[in-house]
């Protein structure tokens, strides 16, 4: 995924590609998948195939996965757009991404180091995400969610 736009840094290197042999024999080998996501990641662009989310809860992993596919498919607009036009996408930096300089010269995040991602990722953000998803469903299912 490109850094087009401040969302997108919430996954900024936590979002690898797990190869299409990889993916294909998942039920065979989980192991290949989870190595693809290693340690720090949130989904996984499944090469030819999809998108895989992961949270600590439900709730994130739905939110996770609604952001990474908006984010992907606004890429897709994006890129056809711009080319279409004879131009190139310009991704938000690595400067930007991990420090915010405005934040520090005004003193509002004493930690600067992965400012913009720190703040628009997590577990929280991705819960909170999914909430107007779930309550769509209860209105139209009532209070039970069966799976």
């Amino acid at each position: 995924m490109k850094m087009l736009w401040q969302d997108a840094c919430a996954f900024y290197n936590r979002l690898p590609v797990c190869s299409f042999s990889a993916a294909a024999n998942a039920v065979n080998d989980p192991k290949a998948v989870a190595d693809a996501l290693g340690t720090e990641g949130v989904g996984l662009i499944l090469q030819n195939r999809g998108l895989l989310s992961c949270a600590g809860t439900v709730e994130g992993a739905v939110g996770g996965y609604v952001r990474i596919d908006g984010l992907l498919g606004n890429q897709l607009l994006c890129e056809a757009a711009i080319k279409g036009r004879g131009g190139e996408v310009v991704p938000i930096g690595e400067e930007e991404i991990l420090v915010s300089s405005i934040m520090v010269f005004i003193n509002v995040c004493p930690d600067p180091d992965q400012f913009t991602q720190k703040n628009t990722s997590g577990e929280y953000s991705n819960w909170f995400q999914a909430q107007p998803y779930f309550a769509r469903q209860i209105v139209r299912h009532g209070s039970q969610l069966e799976i």
